[in-house]
């Protein structure tokens, strides 16, 4: 009888096993056409950006050029993916569980750090997530940041929310951003490079009716033997 319940109880949690489906949104080419940014703050610099057709992680890649005038300056600009497939929505895609996010860079030019960091948007609000490490290594690496949730993300302007990953949230789209603060005596500008930008979206899955019914046979027989074992 021990040997029924178990593998009955085993049938039960083989039904409530997550999924493992995933989406990807990536680019690997850059092109013009598929990118906008926002600038969410900036004194006294500037930033451009542009499709370097070769050199990339192989290949294509995008350059951003950080311009900054003599003393104190700052910018943080959003990048924002807007090509086909670009976007996510929780409502008829499904819920998600997780994202995972990845992208070489490089740095090309100039001296300073680069502030690096995931974002995302929905609803028309910008959301900054995990801060990545950026190299000074004038060859590619890769950063990624793994696992991250909605409470990973908090909107840019209050730092007080976080987006809706479940099934009742907008329609997201993805991006990354770039941020820099100088105190410099002269003007100066710092270049660098992104490639093979990649999320992927871990969504939560649910059982389908065939694995709910195996669910709820393990349930009845599991049931079913303590009645028998309650008799006895």
């Amino acid at each position: 009888m021990k040997k029924i319940m178990s593998a009955l109880t085993g049938l039960g949690l083989l039904a409530l096993a997550p999924g493992a489906n995933a989406v990807v949104i990536m680019d690997s080419t850059f092109a013009n056409v598929d990118w906008t940014k926002t600038t969410l703050s900036i004194s006294n610099a500037t930033e451009t950006a542009t499709q370097s057709a070769a050199g990339g992680n192989p290949g294509s890649f995008r350059t951003m050029s950080h311009n900054f005038g003599s003393g104190i300056a700052s910018l943080f600009i959003f990048h924002e993916y807007i090509g086909t497939g670009g976007t996510y929505d929780p409502g008829t895609s499904g819920a998600i569980a997780s994202i995972d996010y990845s992208e070489d860079q490089k740095k090309l030019a100039g001296t300073g750090a680069v502030g690096a960091f995931v974002a995302i948007k929905q609803g028309g609000v910008i959301f900054k997530g995990p801060v990545l490490n950026f190299s000074n290594d004038t060859t590619w690496i890769t950063a990624s940041s793994m696992g991250l949730t909605a409470t990973d993300f908090l909107d840019f302007t209050t730092s007080t929310f976080n987006p809706d990953f479940s099934a009742a949230g907008a329609t997201i789209s993805f991006g990354y951003g770039r941020a820099n603060d100088t105190n410099r005596i002269s003007p100066t500008t710092i270049t660098h490079g992104i490639d093979n930008w990649t999320f992927t979206i871990n969504q939560i899955t649910i059982p389908e009716p065939g694995t709910l019914a195996l669910f709820c046979f393990g349930l009845a027989g599991l049931g079913f033997a303590r009645h028998r074992k309650a008799a006895a």
